[in-house]
């Protein structure tokens, strides 16, 4: 709610431009930690080239931090200002005391709606964190409150909650439910856009990191194997990461003595399992790490003991 100025009579021109910037309905998220760990706001300079590989750079951050996360698209999306508190008086006037809170519902549903991916979002509420709107034309929407910046619009994370919806037979089908509210001090009129036409990628199809998990078997003086799966799939089979290069490993000992440790090869046989050989053989004993650096993807250092 603005503050009155009481200093100054003078109001604001009401006059505008022919044209006009108007969000549409929201098609998306793009969830970023309100402040890095530097305790600095995270926004968007909207100075620089708002390109691919601006985005890309965000997105695969190595800060967590400094990254962007964006959702899926959502269904349903709603996204309301409560009525103004007020105080009433016997004699039928008020005064406005604050304004109402905003709340933003929306679904997720097809492979979106799964609870594994539910069990990566429902927590983000834990966290200090803000939303870009990206509208179904691919604008970006946010707050523009300081020149040459756009800042993400910050989130009351306590309200922050994911809710699991059971299909029903011929009637619906799985969906996850996301409802949170905007926090208190965000106003409606500090709300801005970047155009989708002032920026190169599509911000509607936008695909967050995805977790990788490895595991070390076979392990030799020559290399050893890794076989390399997604957190998704059934308790059973997990499914498999595929199509992995020799580019997309960092191999290092670290133990006994620290350096990088050069890979010869990477060779995918069964989906996912990746035989992978040094260059020169490591001695018996030593203790190396496998990384997979692959823009992407995030994915625990995997530690491999030379037997």
């Amino acid at each position: 709610m603005a503050t009155c100025d009481c200093g100054s009579i003078t109001l604001g021109n009401s006059g505008r431009s022919d044209c006009t910037n108007i969000a549409n309905a929201t098609s998306n998220l793009i969830i970023v930690p309100t402040y890095d760990e530097a305790g600095v706001k995270n926004f968007i300079d909207t100075t620089v080239t708002l390109d691919q590989a601006w985005i890309d750079a965000l997105i695969n951050q190595s800060d967590s931090s400094k990254r962007y996360y964006p959702l899926p698209s959502m269904k349903n999306v709603t996204s309301e200002r409560a009525e103004p508190n007020k105080q009433e008086f016997p004699d039928g006037s008020s005064i406005v005391l604050q304004q109402g809170n905003k709340s933003f519902s929306g679904e997720w549903v097809g492979k979106d709606a799964s609870t594994t991916f539910m069990s990566k979002v429902e927590n983000y509420g834990c966290s200090s964190i803000s939303a870009f709107i990206i509208d179904v034309d691919g604008n970006i929407i946010g707050n523009g409150s300081v020149a040459d910046k756009l800042y993400p619009i910050a989130l009351d994370g306590d309200t922050w909650f994911v809710n699991l919806m059971d299909a029903v037979m011929g009637t619906s089908v799985q969906m996850l439910n996301l409802t949170y509210q905007y926090d208190r001090s965000e106003e409606d009129s500090n709300l801005r856009m970047i155009a989708a036409s002032e920026t190169t990628p599509d911000m509607r199809n936008l695909s967050g990191l995805k977790d990788a998990n490895a595991v070390i078997t076979a392990p030799a003086t020559t290399g050893f194997t890794a076989t390399l799966t997604y957190d998704y799939g059934t308790q059973v089979t997990k499914q498999p990461i595929k199509g992995l290069l020799l580019a997309d490993f960092d191999c290092n000992e670290t133990s006994p003595t620290p350096g990088a440790e050069p890979l010869a090869s990477v060779t995918e046989g069964a989906d996912g399992v990746y035989a992978i050989v040094y260059t020169t053989p490591v001695a018996s004993a030593d203790v190396l790490s496998l990384d997979l650096i692959k823009d992407g993807f995030e994915m625990t250092t995997a530690v491999i003991t030379t037997p």
